[in-house]
């Protein structure tokens, strides 16, 4: 945030994730949230104007979703390597 204020930064934009808000909860804990949190409380709390946004999805995945969701009805697609595999 010192750097932010020294080149007089006028807003900051921050990406977070709305999942962070479970941390703790039903002893789900993840130190990525951890430093997540952190983070926000930094960007609150250095006096710059700014805006977080919380996604719950990227659009980079909505062509997959579009252009295959005939397959998706019929198939099971791993996301990991998107190998395709018939249920059952």
């Amino acid at each position: 945030m010192q750097f932010a204020k020294q080149k007089k930064i006028k807003r900051i934009g921050f990406i977070s994730s709305p999942i962070m808000n479970y941390q703790g909860m039903n002893n789900f804990n993840w130190w990525v949230f951890d430093v997540k949190r952190k983070a926000v409380d930094m960007v609150k709390q250095s006096g710059i104007p700014y805006t977080i946004f919380y996604p719950s999805t990227f659009m980079d995945n909505f062509n997959l979703l579009t252009t295959e969701q005939t397959l998706l009805r019929h198939s099971i697609i791993i996301r990991k390597n998107l190998k395709r595999t018939k249920p059952g």
